[in-house]
Parts: structure tokens; sequence; C-alpha cells
């Protein structure tokens, strides 16, 4: 009995593949986080989250580069450390929730 694709977890051998495929890029894709836009990403993303879209967790379009557990060398938090961009994403689809189309309800 095969189980669904949404229960194999991060360790997978099919998301290891494509999270390498994804931080080490045979062709000379940007290092840029996809949450702050600055350089050195160590992890992936969903765009679309797992717990909310399970059957696109091996999606490869699905996956985007972000700051883990490291943080983010350029963005500092409150306590002066790297950002973790990926913990602030959280749970939210990130070019719908996140960055909604249209004009921002303040101005800058």
């Amino acid at each position: 009995m095969s189980r669904p694709a949404s229960s194999f977890g991060r360790n997978h051998r099919t998301f290891v593949k494509l999270r390498k495929a994804i931080l080490h890029p045979v062709t000379g894709d940007p290092d840029m986080c996809c949450w702050c836009g600055h350089a050195g990403t160590n992890t992936i993303n969903h765009t679309y989250p797992v717990s909310r879209f399970p059957a696109l967790a091996h999606v490869r379009a699905n996956l985007r580069r972000i700051h883990g557990r490291e943080g983010c060398p350029v963005c500092r938090n409150h306590w002066g450390r790297g950002q973790n961009c990926n913990t602030i994403v959280g749970d939210r689809i990130l070019w719908v929730e996140v960055f909604p189309p249209g004009r921002p309800e303040r101005d800058w």
C-alpha cells in the first residue's frame, strides 16, 4: 500500500532531492530570499503551506528559497540576531496573504 505524497516528511528522499536542486542549482539562479530579498539563503519554504495544501508538498514550483534558523545576514530582529524569515512567514500563503495584489493599505 503506498502512502500519499503529503505523508512524506522533509527527510524523505524526494523532498531532499528537491531541496538540494533548489539550494544548489546547476544554473545561476539568484541566491535571494523570497521574503526579505537578501542573499544568503540556507533553506526552502513552501509558497502554499503543506498544512493547508498537502498535495503540493513535493511540487518544485511550490518551493522557494528563504532564510532559516541562522537568519538573514542583513535583517536584524529586536534581539540583534539575524531574522528567521521562515518563522515570520508562518502558515500563510506567500503571494496571496503576505503580498496581496493591488495597492497597499497605507502609504509608505
